[in-house]
C-alpha cells in the first residue's frame, strides 16, 4: 500500500485544522463577528439572523462534544489484541515502517530510513515518535488508558510509551515510521481530546485497522 508525501501532508492538515473563527457568529453578508448569538439580525449591516446571503450561511461555533465522553480511551490502549494488530501493521506496510522492531538492536532500520527520507542517519533518528505531531503523552492518556494494559513498560531507559493517533497503536518514543511529522509531542488532554474528535471512528474501533493481516493465534 503506498502513500504519496502530498497526500500525506493534506491528511495531516486535516486533522490538524480547526475553525479560523472559533466560538464567533458571522455574517454571511458583510463579515461581521459577533461574539455572541445575534438577536434577530446583524449587528453591522442589519442583515436577518440565521438568513443565507447568496448561497453563503452564517458561521456558528461547532456543538460542544460531551468532555467525559471525548475522554474515551482508544480501543488499543485497552485491548491487547487491537494494539498488537494495528502495531504490526504500521511495521509491515511500507508506506509506514514503524520500527526498530527491537530498539537495542536495530539492525539496518536506521539506515532503510533514512534512505526513504534522502537523509543521513544521524539525521533520522532525530525525528522519532517522541517528536512526532501525532504522538500523545497527555495526562489522561499516560496516567488512565495507556497503563490500562501494556505488552511493554510505560517508561524505559530509551523512551516512553505514548499513543499514536496516526496509526491508533502504543509506541514508542524512541522509534519513529515513514508518516513522521514535526510538532508534537501532544502533551494537554485538550489536544488529545482535539485528536479523538477527529479521529474517533478509528480510535474506538474495536477491530483492527487491516483484519486480513491479523491472525488471531489464540482462537
Amino acid at each position: 500500500m503506498k502513500i504519496t508525501r502530498k497526500r500525506l501532508s493534506l491528511i495531516i492538515e486535516s486533522l490538524l485544522s480547526e475553525s479560523k473563527h472559533g466560538e464567533k457568529y458571522i455574517c454571511p453578508k458583510c463579515g461581521h463577528e459577533h461574539k455572541e448569538e445575534p438577536g434577530e439580525k446583524c449587528a453591522n449591516c442589519g442583515h436577518k439572523y440565521d438568513d443565507p446571503w447568496q448561497g453563503k450561511e452564517w458561521v456558528k461555533p461547532k456543538a460542544k462534544v460531551n468532555e467525559k465522553k471525548d475522554m474515551t480511551c482508544p480501543a488499543a490502549t485497552t485491548d491487547i489484541s487491537v494494539n498488537t494488530a494495528n502495531r504490526d501493521r504500521a511495521r509491515k506496510l511500507d508506506w509506514i515502517m514503524y520500527g526498530p522492531l527491537n530498539v537495542e538492536e536495530p539492525g539496518n532500520y536506521w539506515e532503510r530510513i533514512a534512505d526513504k527520507w534522502n537523509t543521513l542517519v544521524e539525521a533520522a533518528k532525530k525525528s522519532n515518535c517522541g517528536n512526532c505531531v501525532a504522538f500523545d503523552r497527555s495526562p489522561k492518556m499516560v496516567d488512565e488508558c495507556i497503563p490500562a494494559i501494556t505488552t511493554e513498560p510505560v517508561a524505559d531507559e530509551f523512551g516512553v510509551l505514548g499513543y499514536c493517533w496516526m496509526h491508533h497503536f502504543k509506541c514508542h518514543s524512541a522509534r519513529t515510521c515513514n508518516t513522521w511529522a514535526a510538532g508534537g509531542p501532544i502533551k494537554t488532554d485538550q489536544s488529545s481530546n482535539e485528536w479523538m474528535k477527529r479521529n474517533r471512528e478509528g480510535a474506538t474501533n474495536k477491530s483492527p485497522l487491516d483484519q486480513k493481516m491479523y491472525k488471531d493465534d489464540t482462537a
